[in-house]
Formats: structure tokens, sequence, C-alpha cells
């Protein structure tokens, strides 16, 4: 959710998600390079859940796997809400979430630093202090038509790389929630597992975190990614307070003696 802030302290040492311009005489990278570049960068998430056993205990069970997207080298990754709350058994947190990096590390735990249910934005935290962070790119300057590639954890295929265009910017995806974001559209391969993984430029940097696809048989190559610009402020509040603040403003009629309306703000 979005307006109540955590107990814990805000962290003013939180680090910031720093977006970089290519070089002008930048030329693009080959989709090899770019997955070179951002295979180290790329985590997968698994997800476990507890369950009461018939004789009253609990066991852990395995939930689910997703990806995500290593900001920091010391530990800050993003990824998307719905890989870190368990949304189907009531909105609580998994009973624990595991990362594993490309090279076989496994940190058994990570620490959910914040969620927002509005934009589907998560920063958890490994205990790390030399991971590969990606290179962040700025979203604001892409255009359909630009080649795009998506890594994550594809269908449980861990480290899958898909390429394909972006066919489209400023998509309403979540018309049903309060909180409206404009996705990046892409042909890209976006599967299952898939969410809270990197949408990576020419340039190999990541500018959409893939959230979701639209997933029936009359349709093919709808996916969406939030643009990196418009989650940069959430993850940033997400890192320094554990949520993200939003003033909002409501007003309602009261009818007096039938005929006078009291009006009455109400902050949020």
């Amino acid at each position: 959710g979005g307006a109540t802030l955590p107990s814990r302290v805000p962290d003013e040492n939180a680090p910031s998600l720093n977006i970089k311009e290519p070089a002008e005489d930048a030329e693009g990278l080959s989709t090899s390079k770019i997955y070179q570049n951002n295979k180290d960068s790329t985590v997968v998430l698994t997800m476990y859940m507890k369950q009461s056993t018939f004789t009253g205990d609990e066991e852990e069970t395995l939930a689910g796997e997703a990806s995500g997207i290593i900001m920091t080298a010391d530990g800050y990754i993003i990824t998307n809400r719905h890989c870190v709350i368990n949304e189907k058994a009531g909105d609580v947190p998994y009973s624990r979430i595991e990362v594993t990096l490309y090279n076989g590390t496994v940190y058994e735990s990570a620490e959910i630093i914040g969620t927002d249910s509005y934009s589907d934005l998560a920063v958890i935290r490994v205990n790390a202090t030399d991971l590969q962070a990606a290179e962040f790119g700025d979203s604001s300057q892409v255009s359909p038509g630009d080649r795009v590639v998506a890594i994550g954890n594809a269908g449980g295929l861990r480290w899958t790389i898909t390429q394909g265009i972006l066919s489209g910017v400023g998509r309403d995806v979540y018309e049903a929630s309060d909180y409206a974001i404009k996705c990046l559209q892409v042909d890209a391969a976006i599967n299952p597992g898939n969410s809270g993984g990197a949408l990576v430029n020419i340039y190999g940097q990541v500018i959409g975190i893939n959230t979701a696809k639209i997933s029936d048989e009359a349709y093919e190559g709808l996916g969406f990614a939030i643009p990196i610009d418009t989650a940069k402020p959430i993850i940033e509040s997400l890192k320094e307070n554990g949520a993200v603040i939003r003033p909002m403003l409501g007003i309602t009629g009261q009818y007096i003696n039938g005929l006078t309306a009291r009006l009455s703000l109400i902050h949020i």
C-alpha cells in the first residue's frame, strides 16, 4: 500500500538510482554482448510459504520463482511487489525469499525493504558487498521500434534472454488500480517468472522492469514493463522509508436543511 510509513526510521543514506545516458557516438551492442553485460546483475528469486500440516506443524513449501535486478553492489535488488508479497494468501509477505546469482551464489533469506501496491514495485536486500549492479538508462528517450532485450527467469528457465522491439510507450495497463502506470509495451517474449526482471536497451542499460503480459489465446506478443524513469522516485522512497507517500485530496458534500452543501477536505 502507499500512504502509511513503516515503524522503522527513514534511511537518509539509502543509495540513489542513477540513470546514465549513453555517449553521443555510442553504437548499439549485439544481443550476445547485452546478455553478457547483464547476466550477473540479474537474479532469480525463489519464494517460499509456510503451510500447516495435518499434525498441526508448519512446513515450508515452494511458492514460485521470479526475477530481480541488482541495483547496488551492497545488496539492494529491484523487483515486483507481487514477487515478494503473496497476494493470493491475503496480501502477506512470503515466509522466505531466496536470491540466486548467475555464478551460483545463493542468499537464503532476503529482507523486504519496502513494497508499493500501486506501482507493483518492491525493493529487497541481501547481505552482500560485491554484487554486479546493473547500469540504468533513460527510458524517456526510447521510441517505438527500438530494439529491446528481456532477461529473467522465464517459466523456471533461468537467465532466459528474449529479443524484440518497443511496440509502444505510455500504455495504461493498470486502469483498474488507483495509480495508473504508463508502461512500455514490447513484443519480446515475457512469461511467468520474468516478473521483476530487466528490459534492456541496445546499449545494455536497464530501461524497464518487466511486470505483465496479456495472457489469452487470442493475443500474442503483448508484454509490459515499468519505465525506469517512472520507477526511480518510487524505488528511492522505498529504500529510504519502506513505503511511498502520496498526498491525496478528497472532497465530500453533505446537504444541510436540504439547501446548503458543506464541503470538507480529507487528507489521506
